[in-house]
């Protein structure tokens, strides 16, 4: 469960954003280019009630990207990553075989883009973030996108865009190596139910005012695991921020659902209270799924987009589930604070409840670049061993 998610128009502005220097000649578009990059090393624990098991991982990130030359420019991402202590419980699917353990190389990004006066478009590997097409970064391996995005953004607060997907490349190929990209991609979407996919075709529309905001997409999902029958999947969510001077309220609602294909005809309906007062955030949210089938919500692991939901253990979108989730969050003396519970009361299943928590913190100085942050969360089931997951992650960015 993210906790914290930008508007659909924020985050196609923000992945599209170039340098700042625009070249005379091709040379120099090359020699205008920022290069950046991350060291990372994460440590997961797991414990299903039964048996604990845990894994480092380390990782390092490198980016180019040159800057623009007749409103052309380019990006380039290389990931790796590698797990040298893990033991055999480590390197099993029931362990982090499909997320954690994957060693070696990928090309995660290598595009060409181009911009100007509010139109945009991307061709070739890429990271895209929205709410039905979404890679998770939650991992020392960033899941990517290969295919086509293009749009216009030339109006004041609205965002208009449509793409194709290609291939997806996930964190690990379940055989101890780090994800490619493939023309039949596998994403295991938010509810622990995995799709297979041929391509898929998106469009999405963003409008931004200083009261409120409204966020639409749809998504066409090729030739479902395998079959002939192709999938719609369709999201809309709209905020109201209520006026106010010392506090911060929003208002928020949204409705996803899935058709086409048996097994995934069905919808969530989700609305959120949030407030803000200086360093102190909260928010209560509900959601809950119809009683018929499961819903599709993407693309991506990152393609969970329903506001209640656990701090890891995350939604549910399978059918007769009810979540509630509350969260707060502080930040003080430059760490930033939150926990996170939610209950879900599951239709012919067992009811359970997850509790977390996080804490975060960005090194100043002359360290500046350097972060960490450690995560806990419990999931208690009604009739069942309780689970527990823990996380510390350290980012060197530069």
């Amino acid at each position: 469960m993210k906790l914290a998610k930008l508007s659909l128009a924020a985050i196609v502005v923000a992945g599209l954003a170039t340098s700042s220097f625009a070249a005379d000649t091709l040379a120099g578009a090359f020699k205008n280019g920022k290069v950046s990059g991350a060291l990372q090393s994460y440590y997961f624990n797991e414990d299903d009630g039964v048996k604990s098991v845990d894994i480092i991982t380390n990782g390092v990130d490198l980016s180019y990207k040159t800057g623009s030359f007749m409103d052309f420019s380019a990006g380039f991402t290389f990931q790796s990553a590698f797990s040298p202590w893990a033991d055999a419980d480590a390197k099993a699917k029931a362990g982090f075989a499909g997320d954690m353990y994957g060693s070696g190389g990928v090309l995660s990004e290598g595009y060409l883009q181009y911009a100007n006066s509010g139109f945009f478009a991307k061709a070739g590997r890429q990271y895209i973030s929205t709410p039905l097409v979404a890679g998770s970064g939650s991992r020392v391996t960033k899941e990517s996108f290969e295919g086509y995005l293009a749009g216009y953004t030339g109006i004041k607060g609205l965002t208009l865009a449509g793409g194709y997907v290609t291939k997806m490349q996930t964190r690990t190929d379940g055989a101890g190596n780090i994800g490619k990209f493939t023309k039949t991609a596998k994403t295991v979407t938010p509810g622990a139910y995995t799709v297979t996919f041929d391509g898929a075709y998106t469009a999405l529309a963003a409008y931004k005012a200083d009261a409120f905001s409204v966020n639409a997409q749809y998504l066409n999902v090729q030739n479902v695991n395998g079959g002939s029958d192709d999938a719609s999947v369709y999201y809309v969510d709209g905020t109201y921020n209520i006026p106010m001077d010392s506090v911060k309220v929003a208002l928020s609602a949204q409705y996803g659902a899935s058709s086409g294909i048996n097994g995934f005809e069905g919808n969530k309906l989700g609305a959120k209270v949030a407030m803000t007062m200086g360093d102190l955030y909260a928010h209560v949210a509900y959601t809950t799924n119809d009683n018929t089938d499961k819903t599709l919500a993407g693309v991506g692991n990152g393609a969970d987009w329903g506001y209640a939901g656990g701090l890891i253990y995350g939604n549910n979108y399978n059918p007769g589930v009810d979540t509630v989730g509350l969260k707060v969050g502080y930040k003080v003396a430059g760490v930033g604070l939150a926990a996170m519970y939610s209950d879900y009361s599951v239709s012919g299943g067992n009811d359970y409840n997850t509790l977390g928590a996080q804490a975060s913190y960005s090194v100043p100085g002359v360290l500046k670049g350097l972060g960490f942050l450690v995560q806990y969360d419990t999931k208690n089931i009604s009739g069942a061993a309780d689970q527990s997951y823990f996380r510390f992650k350290a980012n060197y960015k530069f």
